[in-house]
Formats: C-alpha cells, sequence, structure tokens
C-alpha cells in the first residue's frame, strides 16, 4: 500500500487511492484463493482427526469481530473461511444424527441410560461451555441441538421395542429422565418444546409402567371396588350395593380374607425386587418408582375405605392391614439407589 504523501493535490490522491485499491485486488486475487485452499485443506485434515473441530473453528470464525475489523483482503478471506467451516459443521451434525440412528442397547441385564443420550449429554454441556449465548451465528449451533435431539428421540424408542431385557416403559422413562434434567439445567430456549415433550414422555411411561407392568398386590379387592363403583354410576343408591349377588357383604369378606397382611407384605416385596432389578442405578430412579407405586396403592386404600363407609355402613368390615403398615413395608426396604439430584 502507498503512503499518500501530506501535500499531495486532489488527484494525486484520487490516483494514489485507485493504486491503492488495485493493490488490494491484486492481494486478493493471489493471495486469497491460495490461503482458502490451505485453510480448506487444514480443515479437512483436522475434521479426520476429530469432527469436533469443525464445532471449535466455526466458534472461532464466527465471532462478530472477524467480520468486522481488517482490510478488505482480511474480511473476504474469513467469509470464504466461514463457508468452509460451516459446511464442515453441518456435514459434522449430519453424521452425528447417522451415529446416533445406529445405537445399540447396552449388553448389561439392564438397559440404563443409553450410548446417545449420553453423547448427546456431553456435547451440549462441553458446546455451551465454549459457545457465547450472544455469538452472532449461535441460530445455527441450537439449530444442530435440535436435529440430535429429534434423532435421539427416534433412537430411544427405537430401542425401547428392539430390546428384550427389561418392559419398553423403563427404557422410556430412564432416558427421558435424563434429557428433561439435562434440557432444564441447560435452559435454552431452543429446546423448551422437545423438554416438555420429554417430560410428558418420562411421566407417561412412568405411569404405565407402575399401573400396568408391576401388578397390583390386591387386584380382587380393586376388581371388586371397580365393580362397586360402576354399580354406582348406573344411578344405584349406595346402600342398596350390598344387595346385589356380586356385591354382597360376604363375597367382600371372602376377598378380604384373601389378602392377609403377610400375603399382601410378600406381593409388595416382589414388585419391590422387581423394580431394582429392572430400574439402573446410574439414574437412580428406584425410590422414584417406588414412591409412586406406594402412592397408587395408598389411593386405592383410601379410596376403597370410603367406599365401604359408604356402601356397607355398620358392617364392620375392614381389611387386614392398615394403610400405615403397607407404608412400613416400603420404608423398611431402605434406599438402595438414593441419588442426589445437581
Amino acid at each position: 500500500m502507498v503512503d499518500i504523501p501530506a501535500n499531495a493535490t486532489d488527484e494525486e490522491v484520487r490516483q494514489l487511492k485507485d493504486d491503492n485499491t488495485t493493490t488490494n485486488n491484486i492481494l486478493v486475487k493471489l493471495l486469497g484463493a491460495k490461503l482458502t485452499e490451505e485453510l480448506k485443506q487444514l480443515i479437512e485434515a483436522s475434521y479426520k482427526v476429530d469432527q469436533y473441530y469443525s464445532l471449535y473453528m466455526y466458534l472461532r470464525l464466527g465471532k462478530p469481530s472477524h467480520n468486522q475489523e481488517g482490510s478488505v483482503f482480511l474480511k473476504r478471506f474469513y467469509s470464504s473461511s466461514l463457508i468452509i467451516v460451516k459446511r464442515q459443521f453441518d456435514q459434522f451434525i449430519k453424521n452425528q444424527v447417522t451415529q446416533i440412528g445406529e445405537t445399540k442397547p447396552h449388553k448389561s441385564k439392564k438397559c440404563g441410560i443409553l450410548h446417545c443420550v449420553h453423547k448427546y449429554d456431553h456435547f451440549v454441556r462441553d458446546t455451551e461451555r465454549l459457545f457465547d449465548r450472544k455469538l452472532e451465528r449461535r441460530t445455527e449451533i441450537e439449530k444442530g441441538y435440535v436435529q440430535l435431539l429429534e434423532a435421539v428421540f427416534v433412537a430411544i424408542d427405537r430401542i425401547a421395542k428392539e430390546q428384550q431385557k427389561v418392559p419398553s416403559e423403563v427404557v422410556l422413562f430412564e432416558n427421558y429422565h435424563h434429557l428433561g434434567e439435562l434440557m432444564k439445567a441447560m435452559r435454552l430456549t431452543c429446546l423448551s418444546d422437545l423438554q416438555k415433550k420429554a417430560t410428558q414422555l418420562y411421566e407417561s411411561n412412568l405411569n404405565e409402567y407402575v399401573t400396568v407392568k408391576l401388578g397390583n398386590p390386591i387386584m380382587k379387592i380393586s376388581t371388586f371396588f371397580a365393580g362397586v363403583k360402576q354399580s354406582l354410576t348406573s344411578a344405584m343408591r349406595p346402600e342398596e350395593v350390598g344387595f346385589q349377588i356380586n356385591y354382597s357383604r360376604n363375597v367382600l369378606k371372602g376377598i378380604i380374607k384373601q389378602y392377609p397382611l403377610k400375603d399382601v407384605r410378600k406381593s409388595i416385596e416382589n414388585v419391590l425386587n422387581k423394580i431394582e432389578k429392572h430400574v439402573c442405578e446410574e439414574e437412580g430412579l428406584f425410590e422414584v418408582v417406588s414412591a409412586t407405586y406406594l402412592h397408587n396403592i395408598m389411593t386405592q386404600i383410601t379410596e376403597y375405605q370410603d367406599l365401604l363407609k359408604k356402601c356397607y355402613p355398620d358392617s364392620g368390615i375392614t381389611f387386614e392391614f392398615k394403610a400405615d403398615e403397607i407404608t412400613h413395608i416400603f420404608e423398611s426396604r431402605g434406599k438402595p439407589h438414593q441419588k442426589t439430584k445437581g
């Protein structure tokens, strides 16, 4: 670049500026293509070593200062470089989606948290440590978050159906719980809809597992009172229910005798053993599942006691177990998988 003398005439100034512009154009043509090709080779070589390098380079070249400072030559060079890095980043996301789709269940007895879920967890946490939330090109990063998480959702659903180690609901509620906790901790607006979906899937599959797959320790009692409730919905008065053959006092007494405390305790302990066999220690949901199961039983007992008072008043009929005795069965089991949530 030629310096402009202080005493130069207007014509001389114009001519020198034209010369400088020509010089810049020559530099861009001669050096730009060469440097861009060299950078492309560097990016491609780095990508072969570790695909995450495309993420790091996108971070560096995506900073606003690289596009706002320097000569025309540098601005064009950074722009060309950013295009190359963006392509590599897009390919990186595409490859990650493919790898997620190839995820296999663990070989251990419990399915647990899937490899793709752990990988996504590490990716988001590591990326958030690197990227400024005010970064100009953060939108592309967040699009990557969404693409990868949608692929993880598909993988979880697929593996839950394919594996035969534990009920599919366990795979679903454990992994969606993990993802829900991750998104809650990260507080990423771009994932808010998927966070709600993960939470809903966690809760619905936990409920399905507890109410359907674990069985009912007082099943015949539940079936009896389901019929009582059905009678009440058909405009029958409560005091008339016991006059039906199927819902008489004698039938009720006979069913209740089939559920002494020792047998109910044995059934519940078998269920707790089943829960411990199914859920993984890593996610620490044993207590959550067992507490949900206890709540379900206690809700039933409370409802049936109310129906006893309403439909069989002054009968003196009671269950052969008390609510606090049921609670004690769970409490005496201890807390084998207690986990402190961060």
